[in-house]
């Protein structure tokens, strides 16, 4: 697999995969970190799913609370770049596993050179952050 940070492809370079699947909670965490490291707010919104009641297949209770696509923004304190993303998802013994983000990038720009180079810096940046944040929180 090529190194997405010298990919000329965008939508490789928008993509950033964690070197392991992270829960909610410490998605949050690895978020905070990074909007700290980079001076930057980070803003999201979580798709939540409850879940009550007596179990359709095995008639026995359930209280269930799992978390679902979580989407937001990436936006520099005194910088007109923001940067919208959505996560990747596995899911696995019925936990919800984070496993990337993808920043959205205007449709037909496929080669990096057609993207507000701005905006590459700040996927740069959050690529090295993130892949910081996995090295001190093996």
């Amino acid at each position: 697999m090529t190194n997405p940070l010298f990919s000329d492809n965008s939508h490789e370079r928008a993509r950033i995969e964690f070197s392991r699947g992270v829960e909610h909670d410490e998605f949050q965490k690895m978020f905070k970190y990074l909007g700290n490291a980079l001076k930057a707010e980070v803003s999201y919104t979580t798709e939540i799913r409850n879940t009550v009641g007596i179990g359709r297949y095995n008639q026995k209770p359930v209280d269930r609370t799992s978390y679902g696509r979580l989407s937001g923004t990436l936006a520099r304190y005194g910088d007109i770049t923001t940067l919208m993303f959505d996560t990747t998802q596995a899911q696995r013994r019925e936990k919800d596993i984070y496993t990337g983000i993808q920043f959205f990038i205007i449709p037909g720009y496929d080669n990096i050179s057609e993207v507000n180079p701005k905006e590459v810096e700040l996927m740069d940046e959050s690529r090295k952050c993130i892949a910081d944040y996995f090295l001190k929180n093996k």
